[in-house]
């Protein structure tokens, strides 16, 4: 009889644990506003860093972002611009079945930039919780922005107390690794690289969590083993063959445009011709205005094919270094016909092409 009671209470004890799993109130986090002028790729990560804290917590149940999306999709609902009333916020909530939704605002003040969050009831339409925390530097500390208004929105401790010898200490072991670098790390970016991921949009959202695990020592490896040096000879291979320099250099989209200027008007000259014989039934060849077409646009290649070269390198660089966070950029140096950043009195001292140009700022 005593066992049959424990067994019962046990019961009991992991009925109510379980009635208390389901009972969390649910939330709903909707994708992060962003200010005019920010990249809107940003959005996703920061409303991501929010999710993960509110799990973290341990006190809701959170919403999938993809199905919240689709559902609202589906509703034709859609927030307006500007600000947001809270009345938008609850009825999104309402469409979406929680208790709770969060929206969050990100903005920058010159190089501050700022992200605040609230909750608002669904039921109440009141405001449930509120935080805001703002941070000086560049794009990447958006994401420890949101991690910290992930947990004050969601009523968890906020250490602010960072100078005690205590915190120092604990910062030190957990820096320090990463200071040090991640093999896993170098390996995933240099694929990246490989890929050309820093040049496509969005891509420095996607590579910067790597990169601050690594060293600036590895930072730099990277860059040095990764950046192009090869204008000058992408310029001759052009010149010898149409494209040839681009395609070896990786500037996929240049070649391309170097060769549909080429055949385009390679095509166009061999057809811009008018035969025929005239009244006196002498046989005639005359070139048309399609000709001369298919002539500007052979010379506008060969302008493009010596220009290019120099571009590509040049943004190729300056987005690998911008990222990696390197302190050096790449600019091209007629001595050695490779890309570097010097410093001069009044600033850096841009040097483009054969040294035609010269910026200092």
């Amino acid at each position: 009889m005593i066992i049959k009671s424990k067994i019962i209470a046990v019961a009991l004890i992991l009925l109510l644990g379980a009635t208390a799993v389901f009972s969390l109130p649910h939330v709903a986090v909707l994708d992060t506003i962003l200010a005019a002028g920010m990249d809107p790729t940003a959005a996703i990560p920061i409303t991501d860093k929010i999710i993960e804290e509110l799990l973290n917590s341990g006190k809701y149940t959170v919403l999938d972002r993809a199905n919240t999306a689709q559902i609202l999709v589906e509703k034709e609902f859609q927030l307006s611009s500007g600000i947001v009333r809270n009345e938008e916020i609850r009825l999104a909530g309402e469409y979406l079945g929680a208790d709770y939704v969060v929206l969050a605002n990100a903005s920058r003040v010159g190089s501050t930039y700022v992200i605040s969050a609230k909750m608002i009831d669904v039921i109440t339409g009141e405001i449930a919780a509120q935080a805001s925390t703002e941070k000086q530097g560049k794009i990447d500390v958006l994401l420890e922005i949101a991690r910290t208004v992930g947990k004050q929105i969601s009523g968890q401790e906020i250490v602010v107390a960072e100078a005690t010898a205590e915190l120092e200490e604990k910062e030190a072991e957990v820096v320090k690794p990463a200071a040090e670098g991640s093999t896993l790390a170098v390996a995933q970016l240099q694929e990246m690289i490989r890929t050309r991921t820093h040049m496509k949009k969005g891509g420095d959202m996607q590579m910067l969590p790597l990169v601050f695990q690594l060293s600036e020592q590895q930072r730099m490896m990277l860059y040095t083993s990764n950046r192009k040096d090869n204008a000058v000879t992408g310029l001759l291979l052009n010149l010898l063959v149409t494209s040839l320099g681009s395609w070896i250099q990786g500037d996929v989209s240049g070649a391309l445009i170097e060769l549909s200027l080429a055949v385009s008007g390679a095509v166009m000259m061999f057809t811009g011709w008018e035969e025929g014989y005239d009244i006196w039934g002498d046989y005639y060849s005359e070139p048309t205005a399609l000709y001369y077409v298919g002539v500007a646009l052979l010379v506008t290649d060969v302008i493009y094919m010596c220009i290019r070269p120099f571009q590509f390198v040049k943004q190729w660089n300056q987005k690998l270094a911008t990222i990696l966070n390197v302190p050096y950029l790449a600019i091209l140096d007629p001595k050695e016909n490779t890309f570097s950043l010097m410093p001069t009195d009044d600033g850096v001292n841009w040097r483009f092409g054969l040294n035609l140009v010269s910026i200092e700022y």
